[in-house]
């Protein structure tokens, strides 16, 4: 679901779920588990797909148990948003591949995010599927994307990576075959920062969007 290995004196978390990394309640769950370790620790985490994968989003077999089964898998995205927002130490998260709505959302909520380029697909694409997002979602993607990005969720269009990276949903954008360096260079990044100023600062970034998260409501579904 998501295996853990370290990455110097971060933690380095691979999401697969051995089909399409859907965000489902084990996976939420997993990836809570692995941010309160770190946090205790304040550790960063690094928090990755899988080849040609980051997210399928939200997973739509949860949606389909009923409102009580869905409300609990929403909930758990917020959660898990603000937890990132609120960790201690930087979360970086690396798009491996094509990244739908829950998992970019995850992305929107790291410090910083890494894409590589391919033909992928990146963003919201709720509009398409019939779907209306969580307020929470917009409440972060307001705050995150570029306002091109936030004119597209209302479409639901997706965006290849070179667009995510102008939109707001990364922040670097690398070869394929520099994915390796990239990533071993993550430790070093890291170390170059004092923790406590980043954790102080980072609060201080984050603190208006958290409050309008907070300020949100689940829909009545």
């Amino acid at each position: 679901m998501i295996e853990t290995t370290e990455l110097g004196a971060a933690i380095h978390a691979r999401m697969d779920d051995g089909k399409v990394n859907d965000i489902s309640m084990p996976m939420l769950d997993r990836l809570q588990e692995v941010l309160g370790k770190a946090a205790a620790k304040q550790q960063p985490v690094v928090l990755e797909g899988k080849p040609g994968l980051f997210s399928a989003g939200f997973d739509l077999k949860t949606f389909a148990k009923g409102a009580d089964a869905a409300l609990k898998l929403l909930q758990a995205g917020q959660d898990a948003i603000l937890a990132i927002l609120r960790h201690p130490a930087p979360v970086v998260t690396i798009c491996t591949g094509n990244a739908f709505p829950a998992g970019a959302f995850l992305m929107m909520a790291s410090d910083r995010a890494i894409g590589i380029r391919g033909d992928f697909k990146i963003g919201m694409n709720e509009t398409m599927i019939g779907l209306v997002l969580p307020a929470y979602s917009i409440a972060l993607a307001t705050r995150r994307l570029a306002p091109s990005g936030r004119k597209a969720i209302g479409t639901g269009m997706m965006f290849d990576p070179e667009e995510a990276l102008r939109v707001g949903y990364l922040d670097k954008l690398v070869d394929p075959g520099d994915l390796d360096a990239e990533r071993a260079a993550l430790p070093a990044f890291f170390e170059g920062m004092k923790l406590p100023a980043f954790a102080g600062n980072k609060a201080q970034v984050n603190a208006e969007v958290i409050a309008a998260i907070e300020a949100t409501e689940l829909p009545k579904l």
